[in-house]
């Protein structure tokens, strides 16, 4: 989904599966924020995909 991923936060959580935020740009350069589930395994689960709203951008350094 992500060509370039900028920036991950993790939720800090201690349960399985892990939710991260990752801010990155797709193959067209449009930045995106997606939301993503980390298993155990190591799978990962995209439970949401849009275009990078004003306040996520605000998180980039």
């Amino acid at each position: 989904m992500l060509e370039i991923v900028v920036l991950v936060f993790d939720s800090g959580d201690e349960e399985s599966p892990s939710r991260q935020l990752r801010l990155g740009f797709d193959t067209h350069g449009r930045m995106l924020e997606i939301v993503v589930l980390v298993f155990d395994s190591g799978n990962e689960l995209i439970i949401h995909a849009m275009k990078a709203r004003p306040p996520m951008l605000d998180l980039l350094p």
